[in-house]
This record gives C-alpha cells, sequence and structure tokens, in this order.
C-alpha cells in the first residue's frame, strides 16, 4: 500500500503562511496517512509480506528543517510523516514492513514544471523499495538507498 497525498503551498517562513496554513495541510499529509494505516491493517495482515510505503520528502528531513526556512508546513508535516512511519513499523514489526520514500522532486502538480526529474523517475523509486527485502522496515528510502529521516 502507498500512501501518496500530500498538498503544499511554497511560502518563503511562518509569517508569510499565518497561522491556518500548518492546520489545514497537517490533515493531509500527516493525519490521512495515520488514518489510512489504521483502517487497512487487518486487510494488509492477510496478505503475503504486506508493505506500506509512505511517500515522504527530502525537504522534510532534519536537516532541511536546520538549514531552510521555507515552505515550513510542507517541511514540518513530512519530517512529522517520518515520525508516524517509525511508530507503525515498530507497532507492525514482523506483520507488516512501513518504510517512508522520497520519490525526487519531479515534474509534478506539486513539484512544478521547473523540478528536474520526471514522474516515472518517482515510479522506479517506488518499485526498488518494494523490491527490497520484506525485513527492512522504519525507514527512510531514496529508491534502494537508506536515506536519514
Amino acid at each position: 500500500m502507498a500512501n501518496n497525498a500530500a498538498v503544499q503551498t511554497y511560502k518563503k517562513d511562518w509569517y508569510d503562511e499565518g497561522l491556518g496554513l500548518l492546520d489545514q495541510q497537517w490533515r493531509c499529509n500527516v493525519f490521512a496517512p495515520h488514518e489510512l494505516i489504521f483502517h487497512l491493517v487487518p486487510l494488509l495482515e492477510k496478505g503475503v509480506e504486506p508493505r506500506i510505503v509512505n511517500v515522504s520528502s527530502g525537504a522534510g528531513n532534519a536537516t532541511a528543517l536546520r538549514t531552510s526556512s521555507d515552505m515550513p508546513t510542507y517541511r514540518l508535516t513530512k519530517y512529522a510523516l517520518g515520525g508516524v512511519t517509525m511508530l507503525w513499523a515498530g507497532a507492525l514489526k514482523g506483520r507488516i514492513a512501513v518504510n517512508a520514500l522520497d520519490p525526487g522532486w519531479l515534474k509534478t502538480d506539486l513539484g512544478g514544471p521547473n523540478a528536474p526529474g520526471e514522474p516515472a523517475d518517482g515510479g522506479q523509486r517506488m518499485w526498488e523499495i518494494c523490491s527490497l527485502p520484506w525485513s527492512e522496515t522504519g525507514k527512510f528510502w531514496y529508491g534502494n538507498k537508506e536515506i536519514a529521516f
């Protein structure tokens, strides 16, 4: 199962975003993936080596939070999705593999026309993470390369 939904409104900082954006986007970028996992676990457990892949972003890793203050809501919600990934991975260890994927900056509605990657590149990285050994869980990946949350 892939959790691949996100919203991003590019703003330069917290003041540019105002107070409402975090509340609005937290629902899609953090709560929705958590709720989907919660409801699908019983079905996934009926499968063979079931997997959950939360589509995240390198823009939301700890280093990015320390070094870039633009698009703070997007960065923070993707960082929180890493926490959701790690906690579900611990709760489901040995039953369902749970990982996060950075598909890269892609030419999509969210990534925009100036992104360096094509949507097919993200699809290839999704295939790579799904081809990892099922025992790999609770990690952040860029394709088949582990990266830091």
